[in-house]
Protein backbone atom coordinates (compact mmCIF):
# COMPACT_ATOMS: atom_id res chain seq x y z
CA UNK A 1 0.00 0.00 0.00
CA UNK A 2 1.46 3.24 -0.96
CA UNK A 3 0.76 6.39 1.59
CA UNK A 4 1.10 9.45 0.14
CA UNK A 5 3.61 12.13 2.22
CA UNK A 6 4.07 14.94 -0.34
CA UNK A 7 0.60 16.42 -0.66
CA UNK A 8 -0.09 16.54 3.15
CA UNK A 9 3.73 18.25 3.22
CA UNK A 10 2.70 20.62 0.58
CA UNK A 11 -0.54 21.16 2.44
CA UNK A 12 1.25 21.86 5.71
CA UNK A 13 3.42 24.61 4.58
CA UNK A 14 0.53 25.62 2.61
CA UNK A 15 -1.55 26.39 5.98
CA UNK A 16 1.59 27.97 7.22
CA UNK A 17 1.69 30.46 4.47
CA UNK A 18 -2.27 31.12 5.04
CA UNK A 19 -1.16 31.59 9.30
CA UNK A 20 1.39 34.21 8.21
CA UNK A 21 -0.96 36.01 6.42
CA UNK A 22 -3.57 35.63 8.58
CA UNK A 23 -1.25 36.94 11.50
CA UNK A 24 -0.54 40.02 9.44
CA UNK A 25 -3.65 40.54 9.16
CA UNK A 26 -4.20 40.64 12.44
CA UNK A 27 -7.16 37.87 12.21
CA UNK A 28 -6.16 35.78 14.76
CA UNK A 29 -9.19 33.30 15.00
CA UNK A 30 -8.51 32.52 11.69
CA UNK A 31 -4.61 31.88 12.34
CA UNK A 32 -5.72 29.84 14.81
CA UNK A 33 -7.78 27.71 12.62
CA UNK A 34 -5.27 27.02 9.88
CA UNK A 35 -2.88 26.37 12.55
CA UNK A 36 -5.00 23.07 13.55
CA UNK A 37 -4.71 22.40 9.69
CA UNK A 38 -1.40 22.73 9.78
CA UNK A 39 -1.37 19.92 12.89
CA UNK A 40 -3.29 17.91 10.93
CA UNK A 41 -1.32 17.82 7.66
CA UNK A 42 1.80 17.43 9.54
CA UNK A 43 0.24 14.26 11.62
CA UNK A 44 -0.86 12.89 8.19
CA UNK A 45 3.29 13.12 7.21
CA UNK A 46 4.44 11.54 10.43
CA UNK A 47 2.07 8.43 9.80
CA UNK A 48 3.54 7.91 6.08
CA UNK A 49 7.02 8.53 7.53
CA UNK A 50 6.63 5.73 10.14
CA UNK A 51 4.58 3.94 7.57
CA UNK A 52 7.21 3.54 5.30
CA UNK A 53 9.95 3.16 7.62
CA UNK A 54 8.27 0.18 9.23
CA UNK A 55 7.74 -1.06 6.04
CA UNK A 56 11.17 -1.06 4.72
CA UNK A 57 12.32 -2.60 8.03
CA UNK A 58 10.20 -5.35 7.57
CA UNK A 59 11.23 -5.58 4.08
CA UNK A 60 14.90 -5.41 5.07
CA UNK A 61 14.33 -8.43 8.03
CA UNK A 62 12.81 -10.55 5.04
CA UNK A 63 15.38 -9.86 2.65
CA UNK A 64 13.77 -8.53 -0.25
Amino acid sequence: MLIDYAYPCMMAEKAMKDVHRCMLGRSYEEALEKAQDCVAHVEAVMFAITHMRDEHARKAQAGV
